[in-house]
């Protein structure tokens, strides 16, 4: 039976400790951003309001520029596993200090924890993926990837849950310290992982690694593969980060009490995550295999597509239920496999700083256009969701 679990979900044996390890550490990684993505929604939408939540936006992608830069210079003297596990660690610290100035009533809190969650959110995903591609060969990952990424979908499931049932029981507030205790998990889980990894050959070093973001950005404009996945993950993020937005919307119309919201969207991110689950282990890597990663990118816009109709036309809690689910079965299930997939002919030797780029200032920066777009349809031309949902279309 065990051979036949295995065959399943297309693993071989000498291969399990390490994709347990992945699967895990993704598992509490994006159990910890969901959590934290809820009470950070919760808390600024109910002293903010959702209208002013593309100045954050645009905040995200001003410091995770900032911070990307300095990831980088480390990168170069810090062993990957040596830095993922300090990093978690330093995160775990910022979430105990917000706890307490929560505790404390600081009302600056809100979008001083939004901004965070943003950058953290980027920078730890990334570092699971990083660390993932050199624990696996290409002809592993292939089989793999589709595991370890359901790893993260359960997580967000995970999450979304622990918000729904424990944000009227404990505050929003308090639930900071489930997150703080997830990061320490994953602190530990990396430094088991580290003493599984397989032996590697040494990259080829005669070209240094990028120093600095500058340099990261000339190696991708080289690259003909790297600016299309970096197009790639810009564009992906400008749609699905208005998408977030257009959302928060609608629910931020309907419901007003801050732990009913939270709980709203820890249902929401959990209900999302269930499928995206189901859709990751019976789909995923079948699909790869029979259609390959072009065709299966299109699932995505096309879901987008399908969603940001039915809210055009009714404005409907629903319908945005509909969208968010649309962006969340997919993004972090076949589309993100598909995305991992794609940095597997990237040289070992600039992956780590190349990859950092892209899916965290690029990234972001599609994250921040979508906030000065969003800004300037609402406050600058007094639009409002509609106008939001028409030009997004467009984009997706």
């Amino acid at each position: 039976w065990y051979l036949r679990l295995l065959a399943l979900v297309s693993l071989r044996p000498g291969e399990v400790g390490r994709a347990v390890l992945a699967f895990l550490y993704l598992f509490l990684i994006i159990a910890s951003y969901l959590l934290v993505k809820a009470i950070r929604n919760a808390l600024f939408i109910s002293e903010f309001g959702a209208l002013k939540l593309p100045y954050v936006m645009l905040g995200i992608a001003v410091l995770t520029g900032v911070l990307v830069s300095i990831y980088i210079r480390l990168a170069r003297r810090i062993p990957a596993a040596r830095l993922t596990v300090h990093t978690l660690l330093f995160f775990a610290g910022n979430v105990l200090l917000f706890w307490w100035l929560a505790a404390a009533g600081w009302k600056w809190l809100c979008p001083i924890l939004y901004v965070w969650s943003g950058v953290f959110g980027v920078i730890a995903t990334t570092q699971v993926w990083t660390l993932a591609n050199d624990l696996f060969t290409v002809r592993e990952a292939k089989r793999v990837f589709g595991v370890v990424g359901s790893g993260g979908i359960l997580g967000a499931a995970v999450g979304g849950s622990v918000a729904y049932r424990l944000a009227p029981v404990l505050g929003t507030p308090n639930l900071l310290l489930v997150v703080a205790g997830l990061l320490l998990a994953a602190a530990a889980t990396v430094v088991w992982m580290v003493r599984l990894r397989t032996a590697q050959a040494p990259a080829s070093k005669t070209v240094p690694p990028p120093r600095n973001l500058r340099e990261s950005v000339r190696v991708i404009s080289r690259s003909g593969h790297l600016r299309l996945l970096a197009g790639l993950v810009f564009v992906t993020a400008l749609a699905t980060t208005t998408v977030d937005f257009q959302f928060n919307v609608v629910a931020a119309d309907a419901i007003s009490d801050r732990d009913a919201l939270t709980a709203f969207f820890g249902a929401v991110y959990g209900g999302t995550s269930v499928l995206a689950f189901l859709v990751q282990i019976a789909m995923t890597s079948r699909f790869l295999a029979s259609v390959g990663v072009g065709a299966s990118l299109l699932l995505l816009p096309l879901s987008l597509l399908s969603g940001t109709s039915a809210l055009v036309l009714t404005k409907a809690v629903w319908a945005g239920v509909l969208l968010k689910g649309s962006d969340g079965a997919l993004k972090h299930s076949l589309d993100r496999s598909c995305r991992e997939l794609m940095y597997l002919p990237v040289s070992p030797h600039v992956k780590v700083q190349t990859k950092s780029t892209i899916d965290t200032v690029l990234d972001r920066a599609g994250d921040g256009t979508a906030g000065a777009v969003q800004l300037a349809l609402v406050e600058g031309f007094g639009f409002g969701l509609s106008t939001s949902l028409a030009v997004n279309l467009g984009v997706v």
